[in-house]
């Protein structure tokens, strides 16, 4: 849905993206029927919660939503919503709800009611989160119309009929919760074949002027690895003394301060190779590569030298400095050839600092064309330590798939490089240790992690992993 069409959700109940009214719904119905679930809305002020790669965002902030009043969120929760990045192409995951006062106490609770799955601003799945109806009928939700085109005009007038009678047959949505219903949202089954609506009660109790007032007046604040909400300032960190040497692990930790996403690229056994790009062209660090391998490097890069170019031009525009380094590694016998120039890591320098570190993701060099397999996690101090063997399992894993492959070629570990640009933050590497895993468990891990069902750990496709892309 264009942004244009979602201004219609200034006459629904709380103001809610993404959706229309039973008026505005029909000429963005298609000819195909899909089935519509009821989801009631309860009284409060509106909050939505926003997860990407390198985020979770939510705005309105909760100190201008909830009045000083308690509300807890379980973040794991939450950031497990990222397993869904990728689906459909999105690049974020929306959560919608609304803050609800709980009875006699000084918390509130969050009733979410939708999940959203964004490219960009639009919605390409949306799906219906139930609440826990201690007191009243899960049945109601399960409930369906069969709206299309064709039927459109009966079909939105009985949504609205059976939304007057949720409101007479519906109490408590939680415990010790006893707000009013004052809408219903219908989500089709189907996003881009019928987009939400919502049907606003007449006796809906709103809020007053000067809390919405004060909430749209409030900044987005980030949420911390405890749960807490924090502006989104970011901290200075030491660079380390060698940018170009391979960090383990526990050295990267002081740059963790808040939580980053990191891509992991498996780093192949070979010559390590390092290109600098700059305003005069590039040049090849020749200490560190033989003649022969000089000669034949330089080739490669000056028949790719309109791309190098174009590339260098497109990451200053976007995120300053005056230096691109891309580190790789020569890497032999890689898909039937003598070797290939396997390029894994992105450094965006100002004079001679980096100030970005980034996966490689271009199409540059021959070997760029090829698909990458994309494991992403996301790391904090608090979570740095309980990641590493999980980290070790993987590595181990990875060796072990690409070892079956038809035209082996040995990785001497995997390298886990920083997603958020915000500041600057380097790479890890986790190199290959001996491992008790048998090809049982491998197997086992990989198709828990194929499947998504390892917290913390997903393999994501269809996911822009570069702030120039």
């Amino acid at each position: 849905m264009n942004k244009q069409l979602t201004s219609a959700a200034q006459a629904c109940a709380r103001m809610i993206p993404h959706v229309y009214t039973t008026k505005t719904v029909k000429k963005h119905l298609t000819r195909t029927p899909v089935r519509y679930h009821a989801r009631p809305l309860y009284s409060g002020p509106s909050i939505s919660v926003t997860i990407t790669l390198t985020d979770v965002v939510i705005d309105p902030p909760l100190d201008g939503v909830c009045c000083n009043r308690l509300v807890g969120f379980n973040r794991n929760a939450l950031t497990g919503w990222r397993r869904y990045l990728g689906h459909e192409g999105c690049d974020a995951v929306r959560l919608d709800g609304r803050v609800l006062k709980v009875d006699g106490s000084r918390e509130c609770k969050i009733d979410f009611f939708r999940v959203c799955l964004l490219q960009g601003d639009t919605p390409r799945v949306e799906k219906v989160i139930l609440p826990e109806y201690p007191q009243g009928d899960p049945a109601l939700i399960s409930r369906y119309l069969e709206v299309g085109r064709s039927n459109a005009t009966d079909a939105l007038a009985r949504a609205s009929d059976l939304s007057v009678f949720f409101t007479a047959s519906t109490s408590k949505p939680y415990t010790d919760v006893s707000a009013d219903m004052d809408a219903v949202l219908w989500v089709s089954e189907v996003t881009r074949k019928g987009p939400s609506f919502v049907v606003p009660l007449k006796n809906a109790r709103r809020s007053s002027q000067e809390t919405a007032n004060a909430v749209c007046a409030s900044a987005p604040m980030k949420m911390n690895d405890a749960g807490n909400l924090t502006l989104s300032t970011p901290k200075a960190s030491t660079l380390p003394p060698d940018p170009r040497r391979l960090l383990a692990l526990e050295e990267i930790i002081p740059w963790l301060d808040r939580e980053v996403a990191y891509v992991a690229h498996p780093l192949f056994e070979g010559q390590d190779v390092t290109i600098v790009v700059d305003e005069a062209g590039f040049r090849i660090e020749e200490k560190l590569v033989s003649a022969e391998e000089l000669v034949r490097l330089s080739k490669i890069c000056n028949e790719s030298q309109d791309r190098l170019r174009e590339f260098f031009d497109r990451v200053i525009k976007t995120v300053g400095g005056d230096t691109v380094r891309l580190d790789g590694r020569i890497v032999a016998e890689q898909r039937g050839m003598p070797w290939c120039l396997d390029i894994h890591r992105t450094v965006v320098l100002d004079k001679g600092n980096p100030i970005i570190e980034c996966p490689y993701d271009e199409t540059i060099f021959p070997l760029d064309e090829q698909p990458r397999l994309r494991l992403l996690t996301w790391l904090s101090q608090d979570t740095a330590d309980a990641m590493k063997s999980t980290f070790q399992d993987l590595t181990f894993s990875i060796v072990h798939m690409i070892a079956r492959g038809q035209r082996p070629v040995k990785i001497s570990g995997t390298l886990w490089l920083p997603v958020n640009t915000d500041q600057y933050r380097p790479s890890f590497f986790v190199p290959v240790k001996p491992s008790p895993m048998s090809t049982t468990m491998v197997e086992a891990f990989l198709a828990s992690l194929f499947s998504k069902q390892i917290d913390h750990l997903y393999h994501l496709e269809g996911v822009e992993i570069t702030p120039w892309q």
